[in-house]
């Protein structure tokens, strides 16, 4: 696996083997000025893939995601970079969930189709590797 980027409340890598994307969130994630690089980070990540990839985002340590814009941009990007499944990873209850998922409504039914959350990693890994 390969760094590829973090801020205080994300961290990007990639596993060039299974061609996949993972992004690691935690704590508030709240102001963008304290994850300033993170939709170049997501940029850098995807160009080391190829089209047809795989994305695991872990949600399970963020307590608070207030950023539909950041979000969005991130997955224009992965849209655009040609993302096959996106598998997200949140804990039971989390109001971040409704923004994240809003966002990538908002990216057309083709883009939403290709995401399913998930109560753990292990099943979300296994769902991508299908």
């Amino acid at each position: 696996m390969l760094d590829v980027g973090s801020g205080r409340n994300y961290r990007i890598v990639v596993d060039t083997s299974k061609n996949r994307l993972y992004l690691l969130c935690s704590g508030d994630f709240m102001r963008a000025e304290d994850n300033p690089h993170m939709v170049e980070h997501a940029d850098q990540a995807c160009r080391r893939l190829k089209p047809g990839f795989t994305m695991l985002s872990d949600f399970l340590e963020m307590k608070t995601f207030g950023l539909p814009d950041v979000a969005q941009r991130v997955q224009a990007i992965l849209k655009s970079a040609g993302v096959s499944k996106i598998a997200t990873v949140w804990g039971s209850e989390s109001f971040s969930k409704l923004i994240v998922d809003s966002s990538a409504q908002k990216m057309g039914d083709t883009y939403a189709e290709r995401r399913k959350a998930f109560p753990s990693r292990t099943e979300a890994e296994t769902w991508l590797d299908e």
